[in-house]
């Protein structure tokens, strides 16, 4: 089918199996966004029961056709049909040819699918948390202190 093609009802139907055909809208993220821990996943479906989200890292230059199994690994399963899911994916490496593959499973098994544009999971910095006693002053003296939020090494430069 090409953009512009009339759609015939009666064979969508045949097709769906009497059923209506979900719709899937991916919302988030979007293509050229860089997170480190925390990746929202914004997605609405209609006419679903199920929805599923995937993600990928072997779809750098992928140009719509069918995606295997094999080239997803999932997230999350029987989410809400629409919202925002947050993957926290503290396992994966760094890079920037991930993709989030979002499904939406109608009646009958049908469904529908919506593949994000390649985003990048950054690098994960250990955090350094300043404190000062008191927090405000008029001219005392304070004390600072710095925790790291993991140990650190030490490295001359």
């Amino acid at each position: 089918m090409q953009a512009g093609d009339e759609v015939n009802p009666e064979l969508v139907d045949k097709l769906a199996g009497g059923h209506a055909l979900p719709t899937l809208t991916l919302t988030a993220p979007k293509t050229g966004d860089v997170y480190s821990k925390l990746v929202p996943v914004s997605y609405t479906s209609t006419s679903t029961n199920q929805v599923i989200v995937y993600y990928s890292t072997t779809l750098a230059d992928w140009s719509g056709e069918a995606i295997w199994p094999n080239d997803r690994v999932l997230i999350a399963q029987h989410l809400p049909t629409k919202g925002t899911y947050t993957w926290t994916q503290a396992k994966c490496q760094s890079g920037s040819s991930y993709r989030i593959i979002v499904d939406a499973i109608g009646s009958g098994g049908v469904g529908a699918e919506s593949v994000s544009g390649l985003f990048t999971i950054g690098p994960r910095c250990a955090g350094i948390y300043r404190v000062s006693q008191p927090a405000c002053t008029h001219g005392e003296d304070v004390t600072v202190s710095v925790d790291a939020s993991k140990d650190l090494k030490m490295r001359q430069l």
